[in-house]
């Protein structure tokens, strides 16, 4: 808890990717942004606290093979301490899965925010708890070039949706997404 500024842990070897990480049960507080998966696949991140980041509780943006994934985060809680920032943004790496956690305050709880770094696909975000963001609980978008996301299931979520200007889910891109 040092800092405001900066990113408090970056998954981002020499070389290759990271395969098979786990985090489970750890406190992330007070810095811009926590966690920062840059070159990883296979990880999970279980039962963990991100509490006060101004930018990214978690950025999902594996620069090695930006279609590599199959990760997990679950039981966790992500607090931003004013309306802006984001929960989770993932930019590119597949295979994703989002279940039973709570966002709470912000401004988007969970943000596609597709680069044009690969086709990828494979989303599920099932049984969370969405709450006051002040964008979108859960946005998808493209702010441009060609790739494609496919296979996105929403379900069983709870959304509570305050102030005129907030949704509960925002799809926009550039680029005909």
């Amino acid at each position: 808890n040092p800092a405001t500024a900066g990113t408090c842990l970056v998954v981002d070897p020499g070389s290759g990717e990271v395969s098979g990480m786990r985090f489970s049960h750890v406190v992330f507080n007070n810095w811009d942004t926590m966690l920062h998966f840059k070159r990883a696949s296979l990880w999970s991140v279980t039962d963990c606290n991100f509490y006060e980041y101004v930018s990214d509780g978690m950025i999902v943006d594996n620069l090695n093979n930006g279609d590599s994934g199959d990760s997990s985060v679950k039981g966790c809680v992500f607090t931003a301490p004013s309306t802006t920032g984001n929960g989770i943004r993932q930019i590119s790496s597949g295979g994703l899965k989002l279940t039973g956690n709570k966002f709470n305050n912000g401004g988007t709880g969970y943000l596609l925010d597709l680069s044009d770094n690969a086709n990828t696909g494979v989303l599920v975000i099932s049984g969370n708890s969405f709450e006051n963001a002040s964008f979108a609980n859960i946005q998808l978008q493209r702010a441009a070039g060609t790739k494609i996301f496919t296979s996105v299931v929403i379900s069983g979520n709870e959304f509570l949706v305050s102030g005129a200007t907030a949704s509960a889910i925002y799809s926009n891109n550039g680029s005909d997404f």
